[in-house]
């Protein structure tokens, strides 16, 4: 296994540690499927587009990378609830911060990474599935991390 499955590993067990009762969903690269599950709370991780960056140590070339991590909860109050709206909508306001503050904690996860930046975040986004409503956010971090060339 290469270092940038061990990254995403990485990502995956900070994300489980810090969130409960969320399950993994399995197509993190299509979130508009996931609303179709049935599930209350899930997670993916997801690689984006990385680069060569000018770091390079003997065999080691240093690459940046974005690492996403999507949430996503069931929406269970009724429309016209908007009390009810605002809990489920804050909720996942607060997990997307556990997720964040985790990595935060763990900044060079386990030495895997030379450095990780909080990017960006989606913000809460809805989603009407066949199977209910659904809130998600997502959070983007930039990583900075070597990987061997031979």
């Amino acid at each position: 296994m290469g270092v940038l499955s061990d990254i995403y590993d990485a990502f995956a067990t900070l994300t489980s540690g810090a969130l409960a009762g969320y399950a993994r969903i399995p197509n993190p690269y299509m979130p508009d499927d996931a609303s179709d599950l049935v599930l209350t709370k899930g997670y993916g991780i997801t690689l984006g587009a990385g680069r060569e960056v000018g770091i390079s140590l003997g065999y080691e070339r240093g690459r940046e990378r974005t690492v996403n991590v999507l949430l996503i909860r069931a929406m269970t109050a009724l429309e016209s609830d908007g009390e009810a709206h605002a809990v489920v909508e804050k909720a996942i306001l607060e997990d997307m911060l556990a997720v964040e503050y985790a990595v935060e904690r763990d900044n060079g996860l386990g030495g895997l990474v030379l450095k990780i930046d909080y990017e960006s975040d989606t913000g809460i986004q809805f989603a009407y599935g066949e199977k209910g409503r659904f809130v998600a956010a997502s959070i983007d971090f930039l990583i900075t991390y070597e990987e061997s060339i031979t």
